[in-house]
């Protein structure tokens, strides 16, 4: 992935975040797709948390960790990403 396609990735993250904090863009599925460009784009620093949140939100009920409760934890840092580039 080039410096152009990186740049692209990172602004449509910046989009979806913006999208949950409004609410256009139901924050769990939101999780999925941010999580799917941190992979994309290795683990920047600013996408990681939601690399994990992704994880998290499903196949963790047995630790209290559910789809629902990862809610406010992703808006939170949708919030942070989006604080540091608008």
């Amino acid at each position: 992935m080039d410096e152009i396609e990186k740049q692209e990735a990172l602004n449509q993250a910046i989009k979806i975040a913006q999208n949950i904090i409004d609410g256009t863009q139901q924050p769990n599925v939101g999780c999925e797709k941010l999580g799917d460009l941190n992979q994309e784009l290795d683990w920047p620093d600013d996408l990681s948390a939601f690399g994990l949140l992704s994880h998290d939100q499903y196949d963790h009920e047995n630790l209290g960790m559910t789809a629902e409760n990862c809610i406010p934890e992703i808006i939170e840092e949708c919030k942070k990403l989006v604080r540091k580039y608008c």
